[in-house]
């Protein structure tokens, strides 16, 4: 009898990997191209694509059932199925559903409108039938802002995205609200019919979601992969977004509205911003109130990755090359200021942190946006172990992001191989000294550093001034050499506490 048992566990182990599978339950609903059910009545579409990959290395079984939008949300409530693709996280949301930490998308909402209804503002919704999907965000969002503004406007509510499309083909209602990503589901039959608005409202991320509480190790599955595919070239993120978006038409915004978005998602950021270093120094005082600020700092977080992804997003849509250096820089600028928080927040007082890291994870943001050639710069750090507020965090890694930035730009034209030497050490009376140097062609000699005329070299003075430093550049025989000396209160080597 021992011998049976030993040679069916041994047989247990030896067996393939495809007989122990664990099966996974995901619901699909109709909304191209993320996820739909294609003419062979197989589910496809991005996240299909991702999560068949993610299968396959997890050794998972996908077992799809297909539903209406809230049918499969009511679904995934009651844990009869595992999984449901493409769900836009909100507060609400959050106390149904445990969510994927990184998502997959980034969306907004839109109103399509029919070809002869004009709708240029908010208030032309007044007198209009507008159709939505049951159980979407988009009918929470619009009826808040019909009751908001009062507008005598009627929200017609459809099971499916085919049936609301129809109805506004057939008159029956002015315009749709969907995702953007509806641009790439409109039917032969409603594609000269149904065209965007330029309504749009409430950005967003879409994610994977499972029932509350339950299979969170295969939520943390998918992040895990997630997190690898986002940041690897090629991957199956990557491959999945140019296979259903790639040859799309991508101008589906009017110019001045791509401008609107980019000043208001700066002007909420820069709000989140201050808010959020209010709480920091309020934490000086009140430490205990940790909580507190770790929640502040998670809603801060989540804006800026919003925000970020809208400003990669439009700037890929944009064909003005100088319109996309803009938001480059603009997304350099705010990577910047979201490290300092990140920092701050991995910090043990949430007052003060290491600037030989912060330094360091800076150099390999700019670094890691260069090409092949500009890697042939040898950089050389030697920052002294001092400690940095978030006030001087932030202007310090403004300045040495411009100077590094610059000496990449200009620095080394005409050659392969070049010496950048960044220096921050203690001084006296609470000073600390930046030496950004390189061995390149130097600052030309019609460039007047004391009153520069170059946005990068205004903006260094600008942040100079801001921490009540001195700033000296010096031109020599080879390369040039920025020495910049500021207050920092927190200048000492080891805390107190």
């Amino acid at each position: 009898m021992k011998r049976v048992i030993i040679a069916l566990t041994i047989l247990y182990i030896l067996a393939p990997r495809s007989l122990h599978a664990r099966t996974i339950t995901v619901g699909v609903y109709d909304n191209y191209p993320k996820v739909f059910v294609d003419k062979e009545g197989k589910p496809a579409g991005i996240f299909i694509d991702i999560l068949e990959y993610i299968a396959r290395q997890e050794n998972w079984e996908i077992k799809y059932k297909t539903y209406s939008w809230q049918d499969g949300l009511d679904a995934l409530e009651r844990g009869e199925i595992d999984i449901m693709p493409d769900v836009s996280l909100n507060e609400e949301r959050a106390k149904k559903f445990t969510f994927s930490q990184i998502s997959v998308l980034s969306s907004w909402l839109q109103i399509y409108r029919r070809y002869d209804v004009s709708m240029k503002t908010i208030e032309d919704l007044r007198d209009k039938k507008i159709a939505v999907l049951r159980g979407s965000v988009q009918e929470g969002k619009i009826k808040e802002i019909v009751e908001q503004l009062k507008l005598n406007c009627q929200v017609i509510i459809y099971d499916d995205y085919a049936s609301a499309e129809q109805s506004v083909i057939n008159g029956v209602t002015d315009g749709v609200v969907a995702g953007n990503f509806y641009a790439f589901s409109i039917s032969s039959s409603g594609a000269n019919k149904i065209i965007p608005s330029h309504l749009i409202f409430s950005p967003s991320t879409l994610h994977f979601a499972a029932p509350l509480h339950k299979n969170t190790d295969v939520i943390e599955a998918i992040d895990y992969h997630l997190s690898i595919s986002k940041n690897q070239y090629p991957s199956i993120f990557q491959d999945a977004h140019y296979k259903w978006l790639g040859s799309k038409p991508q101008t589906i915004i009017p110019r001045y509205i791509f401008i609107i978005i980019i000043i208001i998602s700066i002007s909420l950021f820069i709000a989140l911003v201050v808010i959020f270093v209010m709480y920091v120094k309020k934490m000086r005082v009140l430490q205990e109130k940790e909580i507190l600020l770790r929640e502040i700092h998670h809603r801060v977080k989540n804006n800026m990755q919003v925000i970020c992804s809208l400003l990669s997003l439009h700037s890929g849509f944009s064909e003005d090359n100088k319109m996309r250096e803009v938001v480059d820089e603009i997304n350099q600028q705010i990577r910047v200021m979201s490290l300092a928080h990140e920092m701050l927040y991995h910090s043990s007082n949430f007052v003060d942190f290491r600037a030989k890291e912060y330094i360091s994870r800076l150099v390999e943001q700019i670094f890691g946006k260069t090409t092949n050639k500009l890697q042939r710069i040898n950089l050389t750090q030697n920052v002294d172990d001092i400690y940095i507020d978030i006030d001087v965090a932030v202007p310090l890694g403004f300045i040495v992001t411009e100077l590094i930035s610059n000496c990449l730009k200009h620095a080394f034209k005409g050659r392969e191989q070049g010496e950048i030497s960044i220096l921050l050490r203690n001084q006296s009376n609470q000073l600390i000294e930046l030496i950004v140097s390189d061995d390149g062609v130097g600052i030309p000699e019609v460039i007047d550093v004391k009153n520069p005329k170059t946005l990068g070299l205004e903006l260094i003075s600008i942040f100079v001034t801001k921490l009540n430093g001195s700033i000296v550049f010096e031109r020599e025989k080879v390369g040039t050499k920025v020495t910049i000396r500021v207050k920092n209160e927190m200048n000492r080597k080891k805390r107190p506490f």
